[in-house]
């Protein structure tokens, strides 16, 4: 009977699509590398969420018999897809999966540093109710958001900001979108402009060598004095050092990140004493939609495991 190993919890749905398809599931006890190493070598297939360390070719040496590795999500910058294909696996990931979540979230997260959302609560949990008289921030309305990376999600957080905040959308992407500009009237700008026009600036790229790092200390001192960054892409993709600096300076006024370079963030970073910063635990994605259907990455898991063609294949 064909094996297919589970890391991380998961929705049903993909759960119950593997058992009707007559695959033996196993669930890890905990996602530790150990507990991976351990259990691999059995397994025909592997569906992992985010890992703090990479499937990389000491996993693949442990399991002769894996055929396909299911990304529960979008990113695979965690997986060596390079690797895989060497050894004739085949990555698969869900890309249609969450971005209206992450879009919906991101949008949160700007309200939230904005309007001074999660001070309004402590200070109302805490008996400070005269606080409301400095917590005045400012409305999403008529300003500018920039956008670095207008793809799936991106291009969502344009149409929320565009039509429902009749903000002036100002975008970065290494790939005119034509359509977009057409359809929600925003402007493709160079990457400085970007960061000089922003009143918001979001970021939606995947971490390759040319996003890592990109918002580094001579981005934050480019960026229009007083903005908010929000980031809910990846982690590498903000030196978050040189955020620290940037936020004590003033220069930049706040910060949303759902993302850091290491998961978890060590508790005692810095960047969590500093007011006007929001921080979630890389959960943007967790909608109970977009869970489901990220778990229906099982579907191409079982489409390979059948000798088919996968539906998204991620290439090498």
């Amino acid at each position: 009977m064909l094996r297919v190993l589970i890391l991380q919890p998961i929705h049903d749905a993909g759960v119950s699509a593997l058992a009707a398809a007559g695959i033996d599931v196993i669930h890890a006890s905990d996602a530790s590398r150990e507990t991976l190493l351990a259990l691999v070598p059995t397994a025909d297939g592997l569906i992992v969420r985010t890992t703090p360390y990479r499937i990389d070719a000491e996993v693949i040496d442990r399991a002769p018999n894996l055929r396909v590795i299911g990304r529960h999500g979008v990113g695979v910058d965690h997986i060596d897809v390079e690797e895989a294909a060497r050894r004739g696996i085949i990555v698969v990931n869900a890309p249609e999966a969450n971005s209206q979540a992450v879009a919906e979230y991101t949008v949160g997260l700007m309200l939230a540093v904005r309007r001074f959302i999660l001070d309004a609560d402590r200070a109302v949990r805490r008996g400070t109710w005269t606080d409301r008289e400095h917590l005045v921030g400012g409305e999403m309305f008529g300003h500018t958001i920039g956008i670095i990376g207008l793809g799936r999600v991106g291009s969502r957080v344009a149409r929320i900001c565009a039509q429902g905040f009749l903000m002036c959308v100002r975008y970065y992407d290494i790939v005119r979108k034509l359509q977009y500009e057409q359809e929600l009237g925003i402007e493709c700008s160079t990457f400085d402009d970007v960061l000089a026009a922003a009143d918001i600036l979001t970021l939606h790229v995947p971490l390759t060598p040319l996003t890592r790092g990109m918002i580094d200390a001579d981005a934050l001192g480019r960026m229009k004095p007083g903005a908010c960054l929000i980031n809910t892409a990846r982690g590498p993709v903000v030196e978050l050092n040189a955020l620290v600096t940037a936020l004590r300076s003033g220069h930049v006024a706040g910060a949303a990140l759902d993302v850091f370079p290491d998961e978890p963030l060590p508790p005692e970073h810095p960047i969590l004493g500093l007011p006007r910063v929001v921080v979630s635990p890389h959960m943007a994605s967790h909608s109970d939609e977009s869970m489901a259907r990220m778990s229906l990455v099982a579907e191409d898991v079982i489409r390979v495991l059948r000798g088919e063609k996968p539906t998204y294949p991620v290439a090498p």
